[in-house]
């Protein structure tokens, strides 16, 4: 995207690559794990008020990376990064599964390429878009999570997320990865 300078082979291919690894990788084959996307759906209230909660792959063994291979592939870069509902739907999917599989450890990990936030035509600008899609607001909700017991993990890809700190430390993981986009195959290794 021209406006917010979103580069897909900077950031979506080798985040990709990044996870397809991760979910075919020989220390990963313990674990279960869900996977969500953000955005979705199809106008600004429909992204707002998606059924994130839902995710494209429910919790299963990554032993079979499959499925979740399956999903990222299927999955294309859009514009728009509506954090705090995605991100509350996921905190909601796993409260789901920590009351479902107890004395079982269950955490949430955000990997965005951006604050909350989308592209306003008209204010050259980037605005909530979402009600509430703030970093305080993500904030709160990671600070709900850990005080239910499930940590909140935030990956950053791209420059300037720093923010991002706040949504991790209140989710009890201190501070934000952030991964550097200058060279995708360091952006790839990072990721994983």
């Amino acid at each position: 995207d021209v406006k917010t300078g979103f580069d897909p082979s900077k950031r979506w291919v080798p985040v990709n690559t990044g996870m397809k690894q991760f979910f075919t990788a020989a220390g990963s084959k313990s674990l279960n794990a869900s996977l969500q996307f953000f955005p979705l759906g199809g106008d600004l209230a429909e992204v707002c008020a998606y059924p994130y909660a839902t995710p494209k792959v429910a919790l299963s063994p990554v032993a079979d990376g499959s499925a979740f291979l399956s999903a990222i592939d299927a999955e294309t870069p859009s514009g728009g990064t509506p954090t705090v509902p995605a991100l509350e739907g996921a905190i909601a999917y796993a409260k789901q599964v920590k009351v479902s599989r107890p004395g079982e450890n269950v955490a949430v990990v955000l990997v965005t390429d951006g604050e909350p936030g989308f592209w306003n035509d008209s204010s050259k600008g980037v605005e909530p878009g979402c009600s509430g899609n703030t970093i305080a607001t993500a904030a709160s909700a990671a600070s709900d999570a850990k005080a239910a017991g499930i940590p909140v993990h935030v990956i950053g890809v791209g420059p300037s997320l720093s923010n991002l700190n706040a949504v991790a430390a209140a989710g009890g993981t201190q501070a934000a990865q952030i991964i550097d986009v200058s060279d995708p195959g360091q952006t790839t290794a990072a990721f994983l």
